[in-house]
């Protein structure tokens, strides 16, 4: 088991990271990506948790999580597993705006 204060840090960093990340997107004009290959799947995983909920189009909006995911799928370079990851948020995001 882990040390609660080693948990509070680790937390501390993924919060870290995922406000880098927003801040990096809305910092891209959509269809421009500010990821690499190496830096993109944190991204995704980023959304792939948020669009997993259950009530992220209210939360977000659909149309920024639509913008966050067309920068992901504009960055160069992606690889194919990328790519499938990608194809599967928008689907998600396909299935979430059509309820």
């Amino acid at each position: 088991m882990s040390h609660p204060i080693a948990m509070l840090f680790s937390s501390i960093d993924n919060i870290r990271q995922e406000i880098a990340l927003i801040i990096a997107s809305e910092h891209a004009p959509t269809g421009l990506s500010p990821y690499t290959p190496h830096s993109v799947d944190a991204a995704i995983a980023h959304l792939e948790r948020i669009l997993g909920q259950a009530q992220a189009a209210s939360i977000f909006g659909a149309a920024y999580l639509r913008d966050r995911v067309m920068q992901v799928r504009a960055t160069k370079g992606l690889a194919p597993v990328q790519m499938e990851r990608v194809a599967r948020l928008i689907n998600k995001l396909n299935r979430v705006h059509a309820q």
